[in-house]
């Protein structure tokens, strides 16, 4: 069933046209809404000549005065609407970017200078995009990439222990190789029917417009499952909750171009690429509520799609993507948090490294100075000596609290080149396989997915008898806490604070790419592990 709005009368007054443009950067609620740029909210004007009867007479002394009046024609009156998009039934086409509004031309400038809306030397003060401001050019893909390679030198790899192409950075997730990964890492047949069950829940969550929100309840059809994000007021965070579902969708094999929910990753792809906002030398999808965890997210959705099908339209917007969380990086202590430039922290470096490692594994490139910065952040954040990963800064002594923080910097570590036997990895590794997977089981608290999530990560690709312990501990822990009855079936929720903040799309997410663990990518270090340790 259609759910596209009716068309607005659209008014024939340049001025009221004006009017409406000026209100898409008035105040939205106590926050104040400015443009980014002056690109960003002018509109590309154009009209219809005018047509003039003159008498025979008037002729001669009016053409200068009939060419002007042209010319201020031409130059005054608006552009015709852009047509809509609606996503109802099957995608309108093979393109993802035939109707996507948005131009990357200032992309072929990769100067090390960051663009105007970073440069503040206060990063409270930078804007904040709404919803409602919607970039206004047309696509132009071009060779942007070659522009790129022409003038600057670029890793092609940070991880020195291992190749990898974007041909097989994502070989695991479908076909014989996933069967053959599940049954090499641990996976089981219980495991793999949570993640498909998890998988239609999301799904059947999809709103019209091809994204997803933190409230799942809201939008057409039956949407009765428990536990909406609070996350879902004036600022939703719709890029974040949209990357947030795609992720495991991309996880299982399935993206734009093949699987069974082939439509949805399309829908979802066309929503977050009509939703970036072209900024100098790249393109953002940092919004009010999710700010640089939405942006981390979405590169990462990109990134991994792109691997996935080597699509060349989505080249160019997953590598400006990048380009963002380059220049947003702290210049000084080489750390991301909530707002651009601003001192970093562990938990959103952990979603930027993530992007960049997908970048790097999709054949994309990342400058030296980001990687060589981020190794700067994580080094000030570790206490090599304990195995502790701080928030904002090194931690003194070892403590609980920081569990999900030490989990997310050895994975960055281990992403970013580290070798698998250095010391202090050794002993975070042990912190992790002391502590073991966060279940009602093993801790007398509740279940924190963030720490899982990230923790599953680092103990697989650790791998060994760890990995075995661990892996049986939190699969088999997942697979009993899924829902299997009523509308919520597919789906978790946990009782802790981030669940009931983003609610059970963010909790079902995370939980689902857990038990993807052991296709999602490929192995950072040699293999230990058997087949036979693990039989299905």
């Amino acid at each position: 069933m259609s759910t596209q709005p009716p068309e607005k009368k659209q008014s024939s007054s340049p001025a009221a046209k004006q009017k409406s443009a000026d209100r898409r950067v008035k105040k939205k609620g106590t926050q104040k809404i400015e443009p980014q740029n002056e690109d960003e909210e002018n509109e590309f004007l154009g009209g219809r000549f005018l047509l003039f009867t003159v008498v025979p007479s008037w002729i001669i002394s009016l053409l200068t005065h009939v060419t002007l009046i042209l010319v201020a024609a031409f130059f005054a009156l608006p552009k015709p609407p852009a047509k809509s998009i609606s996503f109802d039934g099957a995608p309108p086409s093979d393109s993802l970017v035939e109707s996507v509004d948005i131009s990357l031309d200032s992309f072929d400038d990769v100067s090390e200078e960051p663009p105007a809306e970073l440069a503040a030397s206060n990063p409270a003060k930078v804007s904040e995009p709404t919803e409602a401001i919607a970039p206004e050019a047309t696509v132009d893909v071009g060779e942007i990439l070659a522009g790129v390679d022409s003038t600057m030198e670029f890793e092609t790899s940070p991880i020195e222990s291992t190749s990898v192409t974007a041909s097989n950075e994502t070989s695991m997730r479908t076909g014989d190789a996933r069967g053959e990964a599940l049954r090499k890492y641990g996976g089981s047949a219980e495991s793999e029917s949570a993640v498909k069950l998890a998988l239609k829940w999301i799904v059947d969550h999809q709103l019209p417009d091809g994204g997803w929100n933190l409230n799942h309840q809201l939008g057409p059809g039956k949407r009765t499952s428990p536990d909406p994000g609070e996350m879902s007021g004036e600022f939703p965070s719709r890029n974040a909750a949209t990357a947030l579902a795609l992720l495991p969708l991309l996880g299982h094999g399935h993206t734009h171009k093949s699987g069974e929910y082939r439509d949805a990753v399309f829908k979802g792809l066309r929503f977050l690429l009509e939703r970036g906002r072209p900024v100098d030398k790249g393109i953002s999808f940092y919004e009010p509520g999710g700010r640089m965890y939405s942006h981390g997210l979405v590169s990462i959705v990109l990134c991994e799609t792109f691997a996935m099908t080597e699509d060349p339209e989505l080249a160019p917007f997953a590598q400006a993507a990048i380009r963002y969380i380059e220049q947003t990086q702290d210049d000084s202590g080489g750390g991301w948090r909530y707002r651009p430039k601003e001192k970093g922290d562990t938990s959103v470096v952990g979603w930027q490294v993530m992007a960049i490692k997908s970048a790097i594994g999709s054949g994309l490139q990342v400058r030296p100075r980001t990687l060589k910065l981020t190794k700067k952040f994580l080094a000030q954040m570790e206490n090599p000596k304990i195995g502790f990963f701080g928030y904002t800064s090194k931690p003194p002594t070892a403590t609980g609290r920081l569990r999900a923080c030490t989990a997310i910097g050895v994975l960055s570590r281990m992403y970013l080149g580290a070798e698998k036997d250095a010391d202090d990895l050794s002993k975070a590794i042990d912190r992790l396989d002391e502590w073991g997977p966060d279940n009602d089981g093993s801790h007398d608290r509740v279940t924190n997915m963030y720490y899982n999530y990230y923790a599953t990560q680092v103990m697989k690709q650790y791998g060994g008898d760890r990995w075995r312990k661990w892996n049986n501990g939190m699969r088999d822990y997942l697979v009993q806490q899924q829902e299997r009855e009523g509308p919520a079936t597919g789906s978790w929720m946990f009782d802790e604070r981030h669940a009931k903040s983003a609610g059970r799309l963010y909790a079902t997410s995370l939980a689902c790419m857990t038990l993807e663990v052991y296709y999602r990518f490929l192995p950072l270090y040699n293999e230990t592990v058997l087949e036979e340790d693990f039989p299905l």
